[in-house]
């Protein structure tokens, strides 16, 4: 993630052969890069909804982390009313 300039957090859709192939890093292509928009993907793999909706808060607690420490950075923030 790094090399994408101002991607602090986001979501990589992979497509890989198998698990050892992903450990070793070898034919993965990346196919969806998912900013702060999208929802962690896992979700819909958990056994019960209140699993999903903690993970969403935690998905969420980390986007105000994230944003606080850009405008701190002086990244300008989009106005509510255009957002």
């Amino acid at each position: 993630m790094s090399q994408i300039s101002g991607l602090n957090y986001g979501r990589l859709d992979l497509k890989v052969p198998s698990y050892k192939f992903l450990e070793e890093g070898r034919d993965v292509i990346i196919f969806e890069i998912n900013g702060v928009n999208s929802e962690p993907g896992h979700i819909y793999d958990l056994p019960t909804v209140f699993g999903a909706y903690k993970d969403i808060a935690k998905h969420c607690i980390a986007l105000i982390k994230v944003s606080t420490m850009n405008i701190k950075k002086g990244v300008k923030i989009t106005p509510l009313k255009i957002f």
